[in-house]
């Protein structure tokens, strides 16, 4: 019985240990805090890309003497920023981990300046953050592919402007706006995964709770038995099985100390016979003197 006990909460502290690791581990840790913190680390890769971007459109804008191929190098460079930008734009949303952060995508609370043909104007067009970036990643790829000429020419007036000169005013009109939105983005992340420290504070408490618990519960049982167990041991046979096992010497010393233990016993059980027998001859003549 008090194996069936022991072995059945033994088994119950294993697997509540093993099912706390797993919720831990693999679904706190690194389902959902790995999740987060690759959406970080792609959330700081947007923010540093939009920047390389707009670098590379003004050295574009500005550098009259480079020659033909440095100009193309830093088109290319656009490029592949804006390819960069528009992978990770897409997985983030995707991939959002939670609901907060989905609606952050989907909520219209930006203003995106646009240039308008026919007035001439440039118009403030709500937009979400989604829309945001992605019209950002477009004007990207509107400056990569921009001739020189074209990019260098003094009009800026919006029904001069062609296709392309469109994204590079767009690009620079709305970087702030964008990083922003993006800095706004980078911050909510970092709430989420703050959000999940209580959590993981609450599981590791509880497992160590419930552990103790279940320890002390093994404790108490082993004890409260330990009187019926004992005397139920094969004292005797470990005993003479350990005995048997030891060298020579020891053999001979053990028995000379049980021997020795065995006489000194046997001298105060005669000893008590001798005074009992005294005592019993000595009763009946201080009861004739008593007469």
């Amino acid at each position: 019985r008090l194996e069936i006990k022991t072995f059945g909460l033994t088994f119950f502290l294993l697997a509540f240990s093993v099912s706390g690791f797993i919720i831990l581990d693999v679904y706190l840790l690194s389902d959902l805090t790995e999740s987060r913190l690759g959406l970080l680390d792609r959330t700081m890769a947007y923010l540093y890309g939009a920047m390389r971007a707009v670098l590379a459109g003004r050295d574009m804008l500005l550098d009259t003497t480079s020659n033909a191929s440095t100009f193309d190098q830093r088109r290319a460079d656009v490029t592949s920023i804006a390819a960069s930008m528009h992978d990770m734009h897409v997985l983030n949303y995707v991939s959002s981990p939670s609901q907060q952060v989905a609606e952050f995508f989907r909520r219209v609370q930006w203003k995106v300046l646009a240039p308008v043909p026919g007035p001439g104007t440039f118009v403030a067009q709500p937009s979400s953050f989604w829309d945001l970036v992605s019209r950002f990643v477009t004007s990207l790829v509107l400056v990569s592919n921009i001739d020189r000429g074209d990019l260098q020419a003094p009009g800026f007036a919006v029904n001069e402007l062609s296709v392309h000169k469109r994204g590079v005013v767009f690009m620079y009109d709305n970087f702030w706006e964008v990083r922003d939105a993006m800095n706004q983005f980078f911050s909510i992340i970092l709430a989420d995964i703050v959000t999940l420290i209580p959590v993981s504070t609450a599981i590791v408490y509880s497992l160590l709770v419930v552990n103790l618990l279940l320890i002390l519960a093994i404790s108490a049982i082993v004890i409260r038995n330990v009187r019926a167990v004992f005397p139920a041991c094969q004292h005797g046979l470990v005993n003479g099985r350990l005995a048997g096992s030891l060298p020579l010497t020891l053999q001979t010393k053990l028995h000379r100390f049980y021997a020795d233990r065995q006489k000194e016993l046997a001298l105060i059980e005669d000893e008590a016979e001798a005074k009992m027998d005294l005592e019993g001859e000595g009763a009946p003549g201080q009861a004739g003197s008593v007469r």
